[in-house]
């Protein structure tokens, strides 16, 4: 932690003065990334981590047994119905009095179920904290869940100079991508690298990502008068312990059964 904190503490003292990027590459091997606006310090590297997400199977099972997902079933009123027999939605459907309510919210998550749908109806009637949300990886394809960490200068809505994004890879790896700002005048073009980073990313794994590093982008993305990407499920894993995510090169966070 000693180590991590250092290097963060380098990086941000260079990046209030600005470096010289001969400096920077001789310490940190990269290259420049250009975007529309301008330019950024691109860093990659790959760990090989063995990601142990939940099967598609596994999740839509998981998800299936919360009888509490539909309006009116508490918990006691589960405790009974699974005694009773009735121990997913699925078998609801024979039920004299839930048989419509599962038919309706069976159909409004699809077949195979949409993630989106089943996150909003799960957060809806669950807590954030509840283990259930931590299944549903599985129902997300590998290569759109992304683990997200910024470093900035301050609190919320101060400037962004490093920002680290990991992506699993089929060859069980995690693909790291860095954009560092060498200087003030490259926050533009970092944002939109990372912006470009999180078009498509459906599943964001952040640390305390949902209160700073997602409303920290978008709020500095405002302040450049640049649109947001799609809200990716980034409340789904609010992972609670001081671990530093991606805030150097080859720091990596997994989850592992």
């Amino acid at each position: 932690m000693a180590d991590i904190d250092r290097i963060v503490e380098w990086l941000t003292d260079r990046a209030r003065r600005s470096v010289h990027s001969a400096q920077l590459e001789s310490r940190v091997p990269g290259d420049v990334h250009r975007s529309a606006s301008g330019t950024c310090y691109r860093i990659e590297s790959h760990a090989p981590v063995r990601i142990a997400l939940p099967a598609a199977d596994e999740a839509i099972s998981a998800v299936l047994s919360e009888l509490r997902l539909l309006y009116g079933i508490g918990r006691t009123s589960a405790e009974r119905l699974t005694e009773d027999g009735y121990g997913t939605i699925g078998d609801l459907l024979s039920h004299p009095r839930w048989s419509a309510a599962a038919q309706s919210l069976l159909e409004y998550w699809g077949d195979p179920p949409d993630l989106r749908r089943v996150y909003t109806t799960m957060s809806y009637w669950l807590p954030a904290s509840h283990p259930l949300f931590l299944t549903l990886p599985g129902l997300a394809p590998l290569t759109r869940i992304c683990f997200f960490d910024l470093e900035t200068l301050g609190l919320y809505g101060s400037p962004i100079f490093l920002a680290g994004l990991g992506r699993p890879t089929s060859a069980g790896e995690i693909a790291i991508t860095q954009y560092f700002a060498r200087g003030m005048e490259e926050e533009l073009g970092l944002l939109e690298a990372i912006r470009d980073e999180l078009s498509d990313c459906l599943f964001l794994i952040t640390y305390n990502g949902k209160a700073f590093d997602w409303t920290t982008t978008r709020a500095r993305l405002a302040f450049y008068s640049l649109p947001s990407p799609p809200d990716p499920l980034l409340s789904l894993i609010h992972i609670s312990e001081p671990t530093r995510l991606l805030s150097i090169s080859y720091a990596v966070f997994c989850l592992k059964k």
